[in-house]
């Protein structure tokens, strides 16, 4: 009981019930039935004071939910640079990788969240990293069509001509989705046009 009171306050970020279930003896670490922490709740929700409750009271900042999902990429995903950030300075792991064999910046690319990709670049996270279907950060934001997104992953070295698994490219999923702007960028970055 203590532990739904901690997981509901983490995801809305009501630091007195928060401290309150705390107090109470909830488990910092139990998980929901998708194998969530209050930590990855929280996090994902960008709520950075609840999640250094949480820290503080020691909650595990690698844990993985059922899809092997981290708070980093929860938080990545979501595009909240701060608590990001101090997920990194708790010592979480920058290229963990989920059940897709996707990284934090896999996530952020999908959504095109610029600073979070620089801050985990510069936290050293592998711009080449491969999901299960071949998949590399530039494909995810070329296909959503973010020009920033793709310009950052290109100034890091991204390789413009990876292929998927089904052999298909940045500049492939960025011209079916008629995304000229990264279309230009690619091809600026000498992405072959070989179909």
């Amino acid at each position: 009981m203590d532990e739904l009171a901690l997981h509901a306050a983490s995801v809305a970020g009501d630091l007195s019930k928060l401290r309150l279930a705390l107090q109470a003896g909830a488990e910092v670490d139990a998980e929901d039935d998708r194998g969530k922490t209050a930590l990855m709740l929280a996090s994902a929700n960008g709520h950075t004071v609840a999640m250094l409750m949480l820290l503080e009271a020691g909650a595990a900042v690698d844990s993985t939910d059922t899809d092997r999902m981290t708070a980093l990429m929860l938080a990545s995903a979501n595009g909240h640079t701060v608590t990001m950030l101090m997920l990194l300075e708790a010592g979480a792991a920058v290229d963990s990788k989920n059940t897709r064999l996707q990284t934090a910046l896999m996530k952020a690319s999908f959504g095109g969240h610029t600073g979070v990709l620089r801050v985990l670049l510069e936290a050293g996270a592998e711009v080449d990293s491969t999901s299960t279907d071949n998949w590399t950060s530039l494909m995810c934001a070329s296909r959503r069509g973010y020009d920033s997104a793709v310009r950052v992953l290109l100034e890091a070295g991204a390789m413009v001509d990876a292929k998927s698994a089904t052999e298909r490219t940045a500049l492939t999923f960025a011209s079916e989705k008629g995304h000229t702007g990264v279309v230009r960028l690619l091809l600026e970055a000498g992405a072959a046009m070989d179909w």
